[in-house]
């Protein structure tokens, strides 16, 4: 989004925005060119933005202001509340009475809703399994209630894949966790539950998880052909109880990957 700050008429209006940006907000272009900033914000972020604006050369303009925020709560054309991470960039600017200013917006992802839901029920460290190098049983069991709870909270997909290998051996083990680990994303996550190796994918949906799935099946088939991979979402099955709806299986509904195709 493009904005302009006008010391002349004190305004800090919207000059332009890209497609991603009014699809988000629900506008046409022709809508939002020329609008006051502020007015697509929300109250409480509108306010702490216009008590420290000032209209005078040199001196704390909205992108001075923006410079210090971390994310705002934008308003789509329905009413709706949006919050947005932002940074702002200075753009060719005419004047030091006429300055533009490009934003750059992006939404929350799951991880960052994670993240915030760690952070309020003071989950932020993990044990790990020193040998293996991946969250012990302790911390996966935890880590499997806790984004069940999370998925049930925020709607949203975690898929948790169960690995079966055939050889446990400490060498086999720490291979194929070096090679799952090459195939998954940034804040996925790999723990273990007895011999059984766990990949949690965040923010997966079901009909996308036989993609990660494949992947890791395909990695791992080359050190051990006869391992077996079985997965679920955790929005659609939680985990609430650990012993009782993961270990004696009574709620889990699996789908499984057969490692010889691949």
């Amino acid at each position: 989004m493009s904005i302009v700050h006008g010391n002349d008429n004190d305004t800090a209006l919207i000059s332009g925005a890209n497609n991603a940006m009014l699809s988000l907000l629900s506008y046409d272009y022709y809508e939002l060119e020329g609008k006051p900033f502020l007015d697509i914000l929300e109250s409480t972020d509108r306010k702490k933005i216009a008590e420290h604006l000032e209209y005078e050369d040199y001196n704390i303009d909205i992108g001075t202001v923006l410079a210090r925020t971390r994310q705002l709560h934008f308003k789509t054309k329905h009413g709706g509340a949006i919050k947005l991470k932002i940074k702002i960039f200075p753009s060719s600017s005419t004047s030091s009475r006429e300055k533009r200013y490009e934003i750059l917006a992006r939404e929350h992802s799951c991880l960052d809703h994670l993240t915030e839901f760690r952070r309020a029920r003071h989950h932020y460290e993990y044990s790990m399994d020193e040998v293996l190098r991946i969250m012990d049983p302790l911390s996966t069991g935890e880590e499997f209630v806790l984004l069940s709870h999370f998925c049930q909270q925020h709607r949203e997909n975690c898929v948790a894949g169960l690995l079966q290998l055939s050889d446990t051996s400490v060498t086999v083990m720490r291979n194929v966790i070096d090679a799952v680990k090459g195939t998954i994303r940034y804040g996925d996550q790999v723990g273990i539950v007895g011999k059984v190796l766990v990949i949690f994918t965040i923010g997966c949906s079901p009909e996308l998880a036989d993609r990660p799935m494949s992947r890791i099946a395909g990695v791992v088939r080359r050190i051990d052909s006869k391992a077996t991979l079985r997965y679920f979402n955790l929005l659609e099955h939680p985990v609430f109880d650990f012993k009782t709806d993961l270990l004696q299986q009574k709620r889990i509904f699996a789908k499984t990957v057969h490692l010889a195709q691949y």
